[in-house]
């Protein structure tokens, strides 16, 4: 009973969140990561299978809302092909999961994280390296 409550509460979670489609994909390879808002940019490598991951949901979606408007969130599912493009595009180094990379609003990369952090790790991060 347990666990198919833990599991049917990961799946929910994992269907909040907004994965990368084909079209997102391709304009994202062509233009960089930079987005047509001018915003900074967060870039959250996930699989579907990984625990870590899971333990990161609840952070990456409550700084999602809170700045809202400040900083884009893209999400790189890497159990599709699309977020493995993504990945060999623009991750160096290490294949690990979750990888989290801060671009700032040109497109530049500021910093990555591989590994999960918490809600208070991950806003500190995003002040720190968006300065915001």
């Amino acid at each position: 009973m347990r666990i198919t409550l833990l599991i049917s509460v990961l799946i929910f979670s994992f269907c909040s969140l907004s994965s990368v489609n084909a079209q997102e994909t391709k304009k994202v390879l062509q233009q960089g990561v930079s987005n047509k808002l001018g915003q900074p940019t967060l870039l959250f490598y996930f699989a579907h299978w990984c625990g870590y991951c899971h333990r990161m949901i609840p952070a990456i979606e409550a700084m999602q809302k809170k700045y809202q408007g400040q900083v884009f969130f893209y999400f790189a599912d890497m159990d599709t092909d699309e977020g493995k493009r993504i990945a060999k595009a623009y991750r160096k180094g290490s294949g690990g999961i979750p990888y989290t990379q801060f671009y700032d609003k040109d497109g530049k990369l500021l910093g990555d994280n591989l590994g999960a952090l918490s809600i208070q790790q991950l806003e500190s991060k995003i002040k720190i390296v968006f300065g915001i």
